[in-house]
């Protein structure tokens, strides 16, 4: 079976990125998913913790960046 991963990166934008991957989540062919945190200045860190802890199967991959990697970097810890 094919497997798909979708990384979503962020910084200072967790409203959006929760709405990603909440639409992410009810898909048919539910995939992989991979949030990198760019340092975030706001308190997205801590929704997307709280996201993940609600989540009884499935629940996204948290990455924490310790700074701001830019997007082709925080796009690239997420393929690590």
């Amino acid at each position: 079976m094919n497997r798909l991963a979708i990384i979503v990166l962020n910084w200072n934008g967790a409203d959006d990125a929760l709405n990603c991957v909440e639409s992410l989540q009810q898909q048919t062919l539910r995939p992989e998913i991979i949030i990198v945190d760019n340092n975030s200045s706001d308190d997205s860190v801590e929704r997307f913790e709280d996201h993940v802890k609600s989540q009884k199967k499935d629940a996204p991959i948290l990455i924490k960046n310790s700074q701001n990697l830019g997007f082709a970097g925080g796009i690239n810890t997420g393929l690590v």
